[in-house]
């Protein structure tokens, strides 16, 4: 069996292939092309419940769960909501549901709308996964150890400073996968060529900001 370098740990012993992100965030028909990288089997342990994780946060999203791009992806939710082996899974997602209000930048108030509490580290760690194998995967050489991943995974945030994160990525080509589903950008910090600023789009409405140092 033929071995590569693992984008993630580095050890020559990869001999799978990682969808970056998963296959589960495409619609049907995917995409013929969807970044791949080599991974190794440990690195892919464990994958699969994170991406999982990963998904379901991103299509509960208020400005995601009524898009037509992600009906699949929550019938797919619900479809594992129920199975014996997700249950004490399903009961967190339950339970993590609250409603906030809406008010406008007028200061009239708009409402209320689902919200929910994310497991912040879990989330994040999946989204280091995500650029390290990107980042491979547009580079052709695996990220340093040495490289910090500081993310921003709060969507509503990221919206709200939409000019400053314009501004940042002035100039670098974005990477459209699939319409309406998944599109990301990244450029070189000015200052700091080592340096880099990741931007993932998810659903046109689900925002994720990394930064690489």
């Amino acid at each position: 069996m033929s071995t590569f370098e693992c984008a993630y740990c580095g050890q020559f012993k990869a001999a799978t292939d990682d969808h970056v992100p998963p296959k589960s965030i495409f619609k049907d028909p995917k995409p013929l092309e969807l970044p791949t990288v080599k991974s190794c089997a440990q690195c892919n342990q464990g994958a699969s419940d994170d991406d999982e994780y990963f998904r379901d946060t991103v299509v509960k999203y208020y400005a995601v769960a009524d898009k037509p791009q992600a009906k699949d992806q929550l019938a797919a939710m619900y479809r594992a909501a129920t199975k014996s082996k997700k249950r004490k899974y399903a009961e967190r997602t339950l339970s993590s549901f609250f409603k906030i209000e809406v008010i406008s930048s007028a200061g009239i108030y708009l409402g209320t709308v689902p919200a929910y509490r994310i497991d912040t580290v879990r989330f994040n760690r999946v989204v280091i996964r995500y650029i390290k194998g990107l980042y491979r995967y547009d580079t052709g050489t695996r990220l340093p150890d040495d490289r910090h991943i500081e993310v921003i995974s709060d969507p509503d945030t990221i919206h709200q400073k939409r000019q400053q994160v314009e501004q940042l990525l002035a100039g670098s080509e974005s990477k459209n996968i699939q319409e309406g589903v998944f599109w990301y950008a990244w450029g070189q910090a000015v200052d700091n060529p080592a340096a880099s600023f990741w931007l993932l789009v998810f659903y046109d409405a689900f925002p994720i900001i990394a930064v690489i140092n």
